[in-house]
């Protein structure tokens, strides 16, 4: 197989939410791709469009109030955007699963383990819920669950958050799915637990050839394990490209401030650099570059056009009239 063959590409996707207080533009015209047996990371401030992305892919998206206007969701070649329901059952889990980003939430509080994780392989492998219980052992141990068989016959509460999260990973790689969509996986976790989780994520990559995209707002979580990263902000993908483009040569004034925002290990700071200002309403964004009013580098074209996502460099895609290290395009 080739390394290189896409295995997700998203296209021209537009997604509105109608709200009592007006229309919330929540994706204008996204683009990105994920090459097989990748992890790409999706970045940028809360409310820039990462989760309403991945409950697109996987056709979660509630609607209403949702609405798709546009674009299309290629996963092997086959639009998604286009199954039917009963197709997407079959899809999700299967060949697709995702982790949420509360296990708590996520997972049914009234049954145990084992009967959640059982009802998801016997629906997907057609088999009994009792042939199961094994492949439901296996996963807990593949995620290095100590004495499965005791976690098995125990409820979401009576579970740590990192045995809670581990337990999400198990189900999703239960039925050994192509694509893994992690949304924020180690949200509330400590440290220790983080780095557990994401080890765990890349042993996954290398022993089942998983291809994964990892929802955060940690540019550190995206360095240690990703890939190539995509950066969102107000429903557009401003920049998008391999690990190393991005971290040594930012060409988006957003994504630079991101990088600049980070507080530096080999030194004491007195003030942290931040980004003036706030994430856009998207129910009446700015015209024009929706990061325009924030931006450092803005020019009169960034106020009246919309700039589109374009390949700067080799490999190196971003959307900016006045991107850093090129002058104005």
């Amino acid at each position: 197989m080739n390394n290189d063959e896409k295995i997700l590409e998203i296209k021209n996707l537009k997604v509105y939410f109608d709200t009592e207080e007006g229309t919330v533009k929540a994706l204008e015209n996204v683009n990105l791709f994920l090459k097989r047996s990748e992890i790409l990371g999706v970045i940028g401030e809360t409310g820039s469009g990462k989760s309403v992305t991945a409950y697109t892919i996987t056709r979660l998206l509630p609607q209403p109030p949702g609405r798709i206007l546009n674009g299309k969701v290629l996963f092997n070649g086959e639009d998604l955007l286009q199954k039917s329901e009963d197709e997407m059952l079959n899809i999700r889990g299967r060949q697709i699963s995702m982790i949420f980003q509360e296990p708590m939430t996520a997972l049914n509080p009234v049954f145990t383990v084992q009967e959640q994780m059982t009802d998801v392989i016997s629906h997907h492998e057609k088999i009994s819920k009792k042939q199961a219980i094994p492949k439901a052992i296996r996963a807990l141990e593949l995620v290095k669950i100590p004495d499965p068989e005791l976690v098995m016959k125990k409820y979401p509460h009576e579970l740590s958050g990192g045995m809670r999260q581990r337990v999400m990973i198990a189900l999703a790689l239960s039925c050994e799915p192509e694509l893994l969509i992690a949304d924020e996986p180690t949200t509330a976790l400590d440290v220790t637990v983080q780095a557990q989780i994401l080890a765990l994520i890349l042993e996954m990559r290398e022993r089942l050839g998983l291809s994964v995209i990892l929802i955060t707002h940690n540019f550190g979580i995206v360095a240690e394990i990703c890939d190539s990263v995509a950066v969102m902000y107000a429903g557009n993908i401003v920049e998008f490209s391999s690990i190393f483009n991005v971290f040594e040569n930012p060409l988006h004034p957003y994504t630079d401030g991101l990088l600049k925002a980070i507080p530096p290990l080999d030194e004491d700071v007195e003030n942290l650099n931040v980004i003036p200002g706030v994430v856009p309403n998207l129910i009446s964004p700015p015209s024009g570059c929706r990061f325009h009013p924030r931006c450092y580098r803005k020019l009169d074209v960034c106020e009246k056009e919309i700039p589109e996502l374009i390949e700067l460099s080799p490999g190196h895609f971003v959307a900016c009239h006045n991107p850093l290290g090129g002058g104005s395009k």
